[in-house]
């Protein structure tokens, strides 16, 4: 196996598989406030409710320009080659979770946490 080496932006030297391609992209993750306490407290409406949020949030990220990565439990994470793009969507999530929450106790509303990193991703197939 031959490894080729790169530069960072910082002049060192990193080793990196030649066939590995490195691109910038902008990283959404999100998760959801207290989801662990509304799991304890009723499970299956829990599940009921992410599930009907999923289906309404999830196709804001492809709107944008993105591609869902992975959605493992309440977490999301989603590529997006702007950051721009990312953050809009980011927006419109909380603005539809806002809306979705209203009339929903305070106690049993879903709250995303959105974080957002830019960054040099190396793209293997289907996973970054």
């Amino acid at each position: 196996m031959t490894r080729a080496a790169s530069h960072s932006a910082r002049g060192q030297v990193m080793d990196q598989e030649p066939s590995m391609k490195c691109r910038l992209a902008a990283i959404l993750a999100a998760d959801i406030a207290g989801y662990s306490r509304l799991m304890g407290e009723d499970e299956a409406a829990t599940v009921r409710d992410l599930k009907e949020h999923q289906a309404v949030v999830l196709p804001l990220v492809g709107r944008y320009g993105g591609r869902i990565i992975d959605t493992a439990g309440d977490g999301i994470l989603a590529e997006f080659p702007s950051v721009i793009n990312a953050t809009e969507c980011a927006v419109e999530i909380q603005t539809v979770m806002a809306a979705r929450n209203e009339g929903v106790p305070e106690s049993r509303r879903m709250q995303f946490r959105i974080g957002i990193n830019l960054g040099d991703v190396i793209h293997d197939e289907t996973r970054i």
